[in-house]
């Protein structure tokens, strides 16, 4: 069974992390100090060689902590850390029944 969505800490300076998605809707959420780090959100879109990785949206990056919904058809999302080394949680969890999980 996969379990979609995920927790992590600490993401390294330029790093990407890829999050399991099943499309839906969801709440991308980063709290701590972000020493000059800007994370966000993208989303997968296209297949194969013609696929991009694109920013879900202007509110789901983040230079302080904070809290987005978003609801996206893409199946494969990643966290990106543009450069620096926060020391954040970063939460990509389903909302359901406008519950997050």
């Amino acid at each position: 069974m996969i379990i979609y969505g995920k927790n992590f800490t600490n993401p390294a300076s330029g790093s990407s992390t890829a999050v399991d998605w099943n499309g839906g809707t969801g709440m991308f959420a980063v709290q701590g100090t972000f020493s000059g780090a800007t994370i966000k959100l993208q989303h997968q879109i296209g297949d194969g060689a013609a696929a991009v990785w694109q920013d879900i949206g202007a509110d789901a990056t983040l230079t302080e902590s904070g809290s987005v919904l978003f609801t996206t058809a893409s199946t494969a999302l990643q966290v990106v850390n543009s450069a620096h080394s926060p020391s954040v949680t970063v939460s990509v969890q389903p909302v359901y029944e406008n519950k997050a999980l």
